[in-house]
């Protein structure tokens, strides 16, 4: 399900980029690709362990209004010590629709889209609801993103029916352009999903420093 998610983003991102034909009525698009290091914690049940990981996301504006988006990312965690096997991950695909937008860097959008949670050995997919914006001055940015997943599905842990509640994801950070058509970000990002178990509900946390390489063209 994970490739099946990650392909829809693929395809999507795949059938803008096609826009950049000149024979294409939708016109051309701003695209941004970066990979991440998430220097992340991952906490259950008042239990903490370091969860480090990379991560990949990406976003495509089309140019002829700069108001329809789409992105796609993937984070994961992966916590040592006492939590060890207790991995988890995040791929999203998501449609933006800037309402507010002055540049490519002064914009609020608003969006929907679906995420597939995994969770040691197994995943569900929910749907999302996505905010974000971006401020910037002159060769520096600020950004965050929220998003919200009001409804998770069942899962198995080990074998151990679980059901899936709701979800939270959460990330502000500064931008700072080196040279043209590269930026270096740095954030803090936040996961959390609720479950109920047959022992009680329970939170998985996942929240600590990302830094990214993002190339915009």
């Amino acid at each position: 399900m994970k490739k099946r998610i990650l392909a829809v983003g693929v395809c999507l991102l795949a059938a803008a980029g096609l826009s950049t034909r000149p024979a294409s009525a939708i016109g051309p698009v701003d695209v941004e690709a970066g990979v991440g290091y998430w220097d992340a914690d991952t906490e259950i049940v008042n239990v903490s362990e370091s969860a480090s990981a990379p991560a990949i996301f990406g976003n495509v504006w089309l140019k002829n209004t700069m108001a329809l988006g789409f992105d796609i990312s993937r984070y994961e965690a992966s916590p040592e010590g006492a939590l060890t096997g207790a991995d988890t991950d995040y791929t999203a695909v998501d449609a933006k629709w800037r309402f507010l937008s002055a540049t490519r860097n002064n914009f609020v959008a608003v969006g929907a889209g679906v995420e597939q949670v995994g969770i040691v050995d197994d995943s569900t997919v929910a749907p999302r609801i996505v905010v974000e914006g971006r401020a910037s001055v002159k060769m520096v940015y600020f950004f965050g993103k929220g998003a919200y997943l009001p409804s998770l599905g069942e899962m198995h842990l080990e074998g151990v029916p679980v059901d899936g509640k709701t979800g939270t994801e959460m990330e502000a950070g500064i931008g700072v352009h080196p040279i043209p058509l590269m930026s270096i970000n740095l954030s803090y990002k936040a996961n959390s999903i609720d479950l109920e178990t047959p022992g009680g509900d329970m939170s998985i946390d996942n929240s600590g420093a990302l830094l990214g390489l993002v190339f915009s063209f």
